[in-house]
């Protein structure tokens, strides 16, 4: 989990961040599988138990960074919410 913020809604958000500097390896978003949400999650349930913060539910988001396919140096950024 990288960061943990309180959406507009009041809902915890855990975000994990995941970055491919090149495809070789595969998209950077099938980097996380099941077992990692579940670590993230249990993560999460246990930051919002203990920071006192009011919030009305918890979610976890991917955020991908990966290079533009069509524009060398650029990077493409996506969102992709409630992945678990």
């Amino acid at each position: 989990m990288d960061l943990v913020a309180l959406d507009p809604n009041r809902v915890l958000v855990a975000i994990e961040v995941r970055a491919r500097r090149t495809m070789r390896a595969g998209a950077a978003a099938a980097s996380v599988d099941q077992r990692r949400i579940g670590r993230v999650g249990r993560t999460l349930a246990s930051v919002a138990a203990s920071c006192g913060e009011a919030h009305d539910g918890l979610r976890i988001d991917l955020v991908t960074a990966e290079p533009a396919p069509d524009q060398p140096g650029h990077w493409r950024l996506r969102r992709i919410p409630g992945i678990g």
